[in-house]
């Protein structure tokens, strides 16, 4: 994530509570959200057997674990005020599963507005097993497991000196940020700015080249609609993406190249927690593109509301037989 550098942050309780119940309220929503795409996509053969549900499939488990255990524990900061766990231990584990997932979402993200363009438009180079791995599934591991082993090094391993305050989220900031100005501008380019960058060009080609192919293939109503709504899906994710880490690089770009401590305050209390709504919208955004997502919904709540209306029908209060009324009667 892109890091906090050493400014006076004036945090306060009343700071620390809107940020809290914000995040507290979508917290078990998006949770509930994320257990119903994981029921829709493996439940379904068809679904699980689709290429392109399978990196969102992936993006929903990162984002899934960084709601369930890093926003638990910012939870937990911003409701004391400080780290409950106050240990080396626990720091490390901290910051090191906030960067781990951040990189992992961004790299999926950047690479699925890639693959979406072979998705859709050169389906036949995903043909043979081999295409699979290599243009596909080889990807999507590097994309997991890369950060894994950079973290490791980087926040485990890197031979520095690590200082912690219990009082700051992450318990502050890795020190190899801190020491290394080339580790610190690699870990910030290749692990935030040009995946973003990536992704914001990718899907803008992408919206380009559906529209224009749409003129050629008029008539091929199937084709098109498949077309549209893998476009669709992937725009979307990308807006999220996109609209999330949009705020913290105009303020670090505000501080690079006008003032150092223009907006540093804003940044810090606010604009830093956008990548907490990314993972918290995400399911929200991929449940309501679900093909026939309303329709399930509605039936769904028909037959919530025909199961109601049968046991009214069965738990009578009065019942008038040829003009009297017997006693309340309560079929169980």
């Amino acid at each position: 994530m892109p890091n906090l550098t050493s400014v006076i942050v004036y945090e306060t309780s009343t700071t620390r509570s809107i940020k809290f119940w914000i995040l507290l309220f979508f917290q078990p929503l998006s949770i509930v959200c994320s257990l119903c795409m994981f029921y829709h996509m493996l439940a379904s053969r068809t679904q699980r057997q689709l290429l392109a549900n399978q990196i969102v499939f992936v993006m929903l488990i990162v984002s899934f674990l960084s709601v369930t255990i890093d926003l638990s524990i910012t939870l937990d900061f911003l409701r004391q005020g400080f780290v409950f766990s106050q240990s080396h231990a626990f720091c490390y584990f901290w910051m090191f599963i906030d960067y781990v997932l951040y990189t992992q979402g961004m790299l999926l993200m950047a690479w699925a507005s890639i693959e979406r363009h072979i998705l859709v438009f050169s389906i036949q180079k995903l043909r043979s097993k081999k295409q699979k791995f290599f243009l596909h599934y080889f990807p999507i591991l590097f994309c997991i497991i890369y950060p894994l082993i950079f973290y490791i090094y980087m926040i485990l391993s890197y031979p520095c000196q690590q200082s912690f305050d219990y009082k700051l989220i992450l318990c502050g900031t890795p020190c190899f940020k801190q020491i290394s100005f080339v580790l610190n501008s690699y870990d910030t380019m290749i692990h935030s700015f040009i995946p973003t960058v990536i992704t914001i060009i990718s899907s803008l080609t992408l919206l380009i080249r559906v529209v224009r192919h749409k003129r050629r293939i008029q008539g091929q109503l199937f084709s098109w609609r498949k077309q549209y709504r893998m476009s669709v899906q992937l725009l979307t994710i990308a807006c999220l993406y996109v609209l999330m880490n949009t705020p913290p690089y105009t303020i670090i770009a505000i501080r690079v190249f006008v003032l150092e401590t223009m907006g540093a305050e804003l940044y810090a209390l606010f604009i830093y927690y956008l990548y907490y709504f990314l993972t918290l919208f995400l399911p929200f955004v991929c449940l309501g593109l679900i093909h026939d997502f309303h329709k399930r919904i509605k039936i769904w709540l028909q037959k919530i509301l025909c199961r109601r209306l049968l046991n009214r029908t069965f738990t009578r209060v009065d019942v008038f037989v040829n003009g009297t009324t017997r006693m309340p009667t309560i079929y169980q």
